[in-house]
Formats: C-alpha cells, sequence, structure tokens
C-alpha cells in the first residue's frame, strides 16, 4: 500500500519553524506545546493540528480548529478586542 505515512516507531517532523519564531515552547519532538484549549505559551497564540500534535489525523485537527476558534473569539469579545458588538 503506498502513501504518505510514517514507518512505524518513526516520529514526523512538524513544520513549527513560524510558532518557534513567535516564542512559542516547542516539545522534544518539535511540536508547539499546547493546553486543552490550543492555546501556545505565547499570549494570543493557537496552535492546531500537525503542528502541535504528532496524531496527524485530518478530524482532530478540524476539531482542534473549532476549540480554538471558539476561545480565541471568546478572548476577543471578553477582551473588548476588535469585534463587532450588535
Amino acid at each position: 500500500m503506498e502513501g504518505a505515512f510514517a514507518p512505524a516507531g518513526e516520529i514526523p517532523a512538524p513544520n513549527s519553524g513560524l510558532a518557534g519564531s513567535l516564542g512559542c515552547a516547542l516539545d522534544e519532538h518539535g511540536f508547539v506545546v499546547v493546553d486543552a484549549m490550543r492555546r501556545t505559551t505565547v499570549d494570543g497564540v493557537w496552535a492546531i493540528g500537525d503542528v502541535a500534535s504528532m496524531r496527524a489525523n485530518m478530524s482532530m485537527a478540524i476539531t482542534d480548529g473549532v476549540v480554538a476558534g471558539v476561545v480565541c473569539h471568546t478572548v476577543l469579545v471578553h477582551a473588548g478586542g476588535p469585534v463587532a458588538h450588535a
């Protein structure tokens, strides 16, 4: 079977250069360190998907994106950020 899969036992290398340059903490494998709400160690920066987890699973990345989006929106609304209020 052909595919873009890492061989068993190998950890894929994440493309976390941007996050690292922003000052986000990276773990020993180069993945961005995030909490349950997908927040990084840098205020106002969230990370989702393959850059923050070795799961490499599309549906999990989508779920992470929804969580991060809701949290980001909540932060902006409660901080009086650039969100239009009705």
